[in-house]
């Protein structure tokens, strides 16, 4: 696939919110297809996000994914990237596919602000930050001006800390914010200026 990681996007151009929600919509219906199989990826990321040089999005990297046994099953197996993980998995505590609809948010906020929350922290001390919150991670004080209350109500399900509240893919595929996708095809631009970058 032609094209590059979204992590070059986010931080070599600005996408607007329209890309955001198109970007997580394919995410989502990838996801919800691994949930419908009792697969969870375990390690949503932008680098795991391809997009090619037509907008095309498609998640990657599938070598985190574990296999629940039935609907009820639950891991405890932490694995994954620090800066993404979910509570319960740097706590070690039994866990499900919810645990991909934090990654996601968090995800969306690397796509807002170009990096996850705690990046500048070493990697212990930002699973030690993201295990003992008592709120979940939110975009920077400038980007919340810019966002739209769908956006923000969107991060606000995807990162509850309890994950038996937490939103899953059918219902975040319904979500306000993901109404606002734009076509693939306008990821086209951000894609081109960055492997026009690698080229210079």
């Amino acid at each position: 696939m032609r094209g590059g990681q979204l992590t070059q996007i986010v931080e070599q151009t600005i996408l607007d919110e329209g890309q955001m929600a198109a970007v997580t919509k394919e995410c989502l219906e990838a996801l919800q297809f691994l949930h419908s199989k009792n697969i969870i990826h375990r390690d949503v990321k932008s680098d795991n996000v391809l997009v090619g040089l037509d907008g095309s999005v498609k998640l990657t990297d599938f070598g985190f994914c574990a296999q629940l046994a039935n609907t009820e099953s639950l891991r405890t197996t932490m694995v994954g990237t620090p800066y993404w993980m979910s509570p319960e998995v740097i706590k070690k505590l039994k866990y499900d596919k919810k645990v991909d609809i934090w990654s996601l948010g968090i995800l969306v906020i690397e796509m807002i602000d170009g990096s996850p929350p705690y990046i500048n922290e070493q990697p212990f001390r930002a699973m030690c930050k993201i295990a003992m919150q008592e709120e979940p991670p939110s975009i920077s004080p400038e980007s919340q001006a810019r966002i739209s209350n769908d956006a923000q109500n969107f991060l606000k399900r995807c990162l509850t800390i309890d994950p038996r509240q937490r939103a899953d893919t059918t219902e975040l595929l319904a979500h306000p914010f993901i109404k606002h996708a734009k076509p693939l095809e306008s990821l086209v631009p951000n894609i081109k200026a960055v492997c026009n970058n690698e080229v210079d």
